[in-house]
C-alpha cells in the first residue's frame, strides 16, 4: 500500500563554539576542573545537536558530553578534572538530520600548590609598599595577625605583583 513520505531538508549544523581554546587554566590544586563547552547552530531545529568529545579524535574514542540528552538544546559543556599538561580535544556535535560539524579544543593546565612569597616590604611616598614574587592579592587586618583571607582589607594593586596601602604610623 502507498503511503506519502516527506523529506525536510535541513541547513548544515554549525559548531559555532568550542572553549577553552588557546588558554592556560590555572589552579592550586593537582586536579583541576576544566569545563569543555560547545555551542552549535543553524541545522535541525537551531541547532540542537548531541555533541561529544575525544583525546585522539579516533572514530570509536568519542565521549557524548554528559549534559547532552537532559535539554533539547544547543549549548553543552563537560567537566574534566585533569592534571597539570597540555590538551587537545576533538569536539564534535550530531544533529537529528545527520548533520556534523568538529573542531578542536586546544588548552594548557597549570597547578600552583604555592603560595606567593613576600619579596620586599618598604615605604614609599606614604604608602606601604609590599612586592610579591608571582601574581596575586594582598590583604591585611588592623585588628589581629590571625584572620581569614576573605576578612582582610584589599591592598592596591598595580600588576598584581607590587600591592600598597595608606602609610600610617598610628595604625599596626
Amino acid at each position: 500500500e502507498s503511503y506519502e513520505f516527506m523529506l525536510i531538508g535541513t541547513e548544515q549544523l554549525i559548531l559555532e563554539k568550542v572553549s577553552p581554546v588557546n588558554k592556560t587554566i590555572k589552579d592550586s590544586s593537582d586536579v583541576v576542573k576544566v569545563l569543555l563547552e560547545a555551542e552549535t547552530s543553524a541545522g535541525y531545529k537551531e541547532g540542537e545537536a548531541t555533541c561529544y568529545y575525544s583525546e585522539s579524535g579516533e572514530a570509536d574514542s568519542f565521549i557524548t558530553f554528559f549534559d547532552t540528552g537532559r535539554e533539547n538544546t544547543n549549548k553543552h559543556s563537560q567537566e574534566l578534572n585533569l592534571i597539570e599538561g597540555s590538551y587537545s580535544y576533538t569536539i564534535k556535535c550530531i544533529d537529528l538530520g545527520g548533520n556534523s560539524d568538529k573542531k578542536i579544543a586546544s588548552f594548557s593546565v597549570e597547578t600552583d600548590s604555592e603560595a606567593p612569597s613576600v619579596v620586599r616590604v618598604y615605604h614609599e611616598e606614604n604608602n606601604l609598599k609590599v612586592i610579591i614574587n608571582e601574581k596575586g592579592k594582598c590583604v591585611y587586618s588592623k585588628d589581629s595577625c590571625s584572620y581569614l583571607f576573605e576578612d582582610g582589607i584589599n591592598m592596591q594593586s598595580v600588576n598584581d605583583i607590587n600591592h600598597f596601602s595608606e602609610w600610617n604610623v598610628n595604625s599596626n
